[in-house]
């Protein structure tokens, strides 16, 4: 995967990286329809609090000092699907191809774990685009 200058992927630590995780989906997610705002403690145990829970599952893409764009695929499975479970980039990050690129990532994860399709839900009515973006990605 390439990245823009300056981004890099790094794995996921969940003491040294949960609060920077939480701030970025906070700040992505902001005004979208659905949007709730959770202290740390709350999010950590909906997010950390399950069985299933794997860091190596978590895209996290940096820039350099604070997370840019983050991709959390879900273990449990559906099925043969893989499914992502959050998918977000901070505002000023967005329209970069990050999106893409960590869509790409987390299918190639899925393959890798035999999966041959994968879930994943977006606001048709995302100002980003989103929506079209994962179109265009399994329509091309």
């Amino acid at each position: 995967m390439e990245w823009p200058a300056g981004l890099e992927l790094r794995p996921f630590e969940r003491e040294r990286h949960g609060r920077l995780v939480q701030a970025a989906i906070d700040e992505a997610f902001t005004n979208e329809w659905g949007d709730e705002l959770r202290d740390h403690e709350t999010w950590s145990q909906r997010v950390f609090g399950v069985e299933q829970f794997d860091p190596r599952l978590w895209l996290v893409v940096w820039d350099p000092d604070e997370v840019a764009a983050v991709c959390l695929d879900c273990p449990k499975r559906l099925g043969d699907r893989g499914r992502i479970a959050t998918m977000a980039a901070r505002p000023r990050r967005q329209r970069q191809g990050l999106g893409l690129a960590l869509l790409r990532g987390s299918f190639g994860r899925f393959a890798e774990r035999g999966e041959t399709a994968a879930a994943l839900g977006a606001d048709s009515e995302n100002p980003a685009g989103a929506a079209r973006n994962h179109e265009s990605l399994v329509l091309n």
